[in-house]
């Protein structure tokens, strides 16, 4: 065994597998690479697009490759590729995650991992079937090894190439890491299944050219429920396949973000696998420690108008499942061995199983996470009690097939070309003899399996099972000769025979033609029939000259170097003049502020403004009605000094068209070999408000004081409030406030580079001069509490408080003056009633003593007021 595995033809299939394999998943690791490199990159980025659409939105930082090079974000899509796990280090100031929890991600399978496991059962088929490189166990050993390798590489990519993602400014950031115990399980699965496969059917299927005949050719000639699965598979996955992609249209379509056909790569399988599930009437569930269980289905109450997308789903399912069903009650009518309800159990066991492996390994979005003794744990995946109802939908199968199905075949002689696909057809002689002699059968010999291949086709060689009727094109009957796929089998004075395999071959000569095994011969039945140390030469389907290995090797090598050098070209060149072209940049800025994305328009162009004064640079902004610019398109980006670009915008403003310009400008390189645009002068404008002093605004319903101004001045006796806005229209008025009242001004900044004045007529309430009253009445009681016969900043005195003649003063307000003008402008007040103030005081006599005296003294009051938020407060009186 150990020399077996060790020949040079055997290490050379191995190693073909884990090149191709891993060669077909970096393609497609690729192409989901670009995709995230687009979403990332773009303000108006397909994934923050589509979630703005759905009523949800991505933080104002967003930016999943922040601080990650090329390499480190294709690794990770390789990682994502065949679900692997990223381990999570969250950093905060200076404080790391990893001292009092852990967490990981799971992601759903990729199509990289769906290139890793074709890849590498096509490697493993090619050159297992050239070297005639046994199954059983080289075969599965050297699977085994394809999958080890793969899994050590992608580990040690993993820990090469982490990714890190920052978020609120740097101020914390999250380093994730593909080198976990579940990427490399994944990985050692994903590609040592794909081997295994391809070592199988190179043993079971040799008459092909390519793994994927051998396969459609061991499926077809395969029976009972192993068929079924099979065929199952198969068929749903072609159809759901196409649903997927529809899907996948329909969402670009309703994003308006044609790149998003780019993520092809990251949502297969699982946009099939999402269809599949709601089509069965399952539910796709999101499963919270905190939140319990929330599931879609096409009984969700939030679904709403788009029901009957389910709806459609569902229908899609049951007619490709009914259409499974005829095509196994076909099978039925000849292959009599397996249309009994002893076996219907085998096909929903197997499904169950199939439906437990994908949910928890291929159709599975995970996040764990635990610290400081909380846990975290969020999934989403079909239900946990899918795999019953997918086993449900198996056993329907068999019931229609073993039932009312092959009636309904039957009846329908103009559809049998659509069935008869589902039917067994003949297995070569040649190919059962090669089998045989690899010592392939496990746990029975040659003469067990005749009996059971003999058994199995009693019926039909009886002349027993049903006939249904041909179409009338000339469609071959049961048992005859055709090329089409039939029902025609060997006799069963066939599979008596024992094959005697011939000695093995000493040598070959380069590139001569595959050799068939030997002519089957009688043999006596009692004959030991032990599988050579080497088998004999795989049968091959007819063909031209074979090319010599050195010539296919050649041919392999060279298709594979080209693929990727002009992927990689096309990618760059596509990239280079799409995504990191400065119209690009010009245009993702334009639509971010046309689309009212003033906080991504803040990430393209930093307006170099504190967090106070850029408060109308915020999307709550632009969600008043017609507030943003609308047609906005970038007419022409043209060169401009020092390497910058010009960009010539033209917009519409409250039906005014307006001509505009801003710069873009080079900024070193984004991932070592893109240019690098940024936006270098903003597309801001400024609007300026006149008001009273004591006036807090709302601009477009944002609240702001002179806090939030860029310059603020007086204008005789008000305050000019100057804002910096993005090109639009804005509604201004005095903040919502018990004190002041005021009509709404409106005013757009359409006049590009100027800026737009507005005044603000404000009013007081009712409320405003009650509170000026009761304040005044308070600070006229205050005044008379004082024991001076002129109170300071008092209105009233006593005309002779500086004379010594006179002493103990004592004040009493007799009557309140009544305020019946209140100005917003100077922030001033005055009343229109006089008071009247009394005074008690004792007056020197001639003889010196003192005898009591009183006097009233009227007054008016003139003063000027403060507002703070629902507090009045009188700041001068005269």
């Amino acid at each position: 065994m150990v020399k077996e595995l060790t020949a040079p033809a055997v290490l050379q299939t191995a190693g073909v597998s884990l090149g191709i394999g891993v060669g077909a998943a970096a393609v497609l690791a690729l192409l989901g690479t670009i995709f995230l490199m687009v979403s990332a990159n773009s303000a108006m980025s397909p994934l923050s697009s589509l979630a703005s659409d759905l009523g949800s939105s991505l933080p104002d930082d967003w930016n999943m490759v922040q601080g990650a090079n090329f390499f480190q974000i294709f690794t990770e899509m390789l990682v994502a590729g065949v679900s692997g796990a990223y381990s999570l280090n969250a950093s905060a100031m200076g404080f790391s995650f990893d001292s009092v929890g852990s967490a990981s991600l799971t992601l759903p399978f990729g199509l990289s991992g769906v290139a890793l496991l074709v890849g590498a059962a096509f490697g493993a088929y090619m050159f297992a079937r050239k070297n005639t490189v046994r199954f059983k166990w080289t075969g599965i050993i050297s699977a085994a090894a394809v999958g080890l390798v793969t899994a050590i590489v992608y580990l040690i990519l993993a820990a090469i190439f982490p990714i890190r993602i920052s978020v609120y400014d740097d101020i914390a950031s999250v380093s994730m890491s593909g080198a976990t115990f579940r990427t490399f399980l994944m990985a050692f699965l994903t590609a040592g299944v794909g081997a295994l496969a391809g070592y199988a059917l190179a043993q079971y299927a040799p008459d092909s050219g390519n793994v994927f005949v051998a396969a459609w050719r061991w499926m077809h000639r395969t029976r009972g429920f192993v068929r079924t699965l099979a065929e199952s598979a198969m068929v749903y996955t072609v159809v759901f396949t196409v649903v997927g992609v529809i899907v996948l249209i329909a969402l670009a379509i309703y994003a308006k973000q044609p790149v998003m056909l780019l993520s092809f790569t990251l949502m297969f399988p699982l946009l099939p696998i999402m269809a599949f599930v709601l089509g069965a009437f399952g539910s796709m569930d999101t499963v919270s420690m905190m939140e319990g269980t929330a599931g879609v289905s096409v009984f969700s109450d939030f679904l709403g108008n788009y029901r009957w997308a389910v709806v459609a789903i569902i229908v899609v399912f049951v007619v490709t499942t009914f259409y499974i069903a005829l095509r196994a009650s076909a099978r039925n009518m000849y292959d009599s061995a397996y249309a009994d309800w002893k076996h219907s159990w085998k096909s929903p066991v197997a499904a169950l199983v199939v439906w437990l492996v994908l949910t928890w390994g291929v159709a599975i979005l995970g996040l764990d996470a635990h610290a400081s003794g909380e846990s975290i744990s969020i999934t989403f995946a079909p239900a946990m009690w899918f795999f019953l109802l997918a086993a449900v939908w198996a056993f329907l199968v068999d019931v229609v097939a073993l039932t009312f199905g092959p009636t309904l075949v039957v009846s329908m002689p103009g559809m049998w070309h659509f069935f008869v696909g589902g039917t067994v057809q003949a297995t070569p002689q040649n190919v059962t003899d090669y089998v045989d002699a690899c010592g392939a059968r496990f746990g029975r010999g040659k003469a067990g399996a005749a009996t059971a291949a003999a058994a199995g086709m009693a019926g039909m060689a009886a002349g027993s099972a049903p006939t249904p009727p041909m179409p009338a094109q000339g469609a071959p009957a049961p048992g005859t000769q055709s090329t089409a796929p039939t029902t025609v089998l060997p006799t069963p004075g066939a599979v008596t025979q024992t094959f005697v395999p011939p000695e093995p071959v000493a040598q070959t000569v380069a590139g001569a033609p595959a050799v068939p095994p030997a002519t089957p011969v009688a043999a006596p039945a009692a004959a030991p029939t032990v599988p050579p140390a080497i088998p004999p030469v795989a049968p091959v389907p007819a063909q031209h000259k074979p090319l010599t290995h050195k010539q296919k090797m050649g041919l392999i090598i060279g298709g594979i170097v080209v693929a990727v050098i002009a992927v990689l070209a096309i990618a760059y060149a596509v990239l280079n003049a799409t995504v990191f072209s400065p119209k690009t940049v010009a245009e993702d800025y334009v639509s971010a502020i046309a689309g009212g994305n003033y906080s991504e328009a803040n990430q393209i162009a930093n307006p170099q403004l504190d967090k106070n004064k850029s408060a109308l640079l915020t999307d709550k902004a632009a969600q008043a009605e017609n507030a943003t610019i609308s047609n906005a398109r970038v007419v022409s980006v043209t060169d401009a000094d020092n390497g910058s670009k010009t960009a010539n915008i033209t917009y519409t403003i409250h039906g005014a068209t307006v001509n505009d310009t801003f710069t873009v400008s080079p900024a070193g390189t984004k991932f070592l070999i893109f240019p690098n645009w940024t936006v270098s002068t903003p597309l801001t404008k400024t609007i300026s408000v006149n008001a009273g002093p004591a006036t807090d605004l709302t601009i477009n319903g944002v609240d702001v004081t002179e806090d939030n101004a860029t310059d603020v001045s007086a204008d005789y006796g008000s305050t000019v409030m100057t804002f910096t806005v993005y090109p639009g229209t804005y509604r201004i008025a005095a903040a919502e406030s018990k004190f002041i009242e005021s009509d709404t001004a409106t005013v757009s900044t359409d006049q590009a580079g100027d800026g737009t004045d507005a005044i603000l007529d404000v009013n007081p309430t009712d409320d405003l001069t009650q509170a000026l009253q009761d304040e005044l009445d308070a600070q006229l009681q205050t005044c008379a509490a004082s024991t001076d016969g002129a109170p300071d900043d008092c209105p009233f005195s006593f005309w002779g408080a500086d004379d010594d003649g006179y002493r103990n003063f004592a004040w009493s307000i007799t009557e309140f003056p009544e305020i019946d003008a209140v100005s917003l402008s100077d922030g001033s007040f005055s009343t229109g009633s006089y008071g009247e103030a009394k005074v008690t005081f004792e007056r020197q006599r001639y003889d010196d003593s003192w005898e009591p005296d009183d006097y009233e003294s009227s007054f008016s009051v003139y003063g000027t007021f403060e507002i703070d938020g629902d507090t009045v407060t009188i700041t001068e009186m005269e």
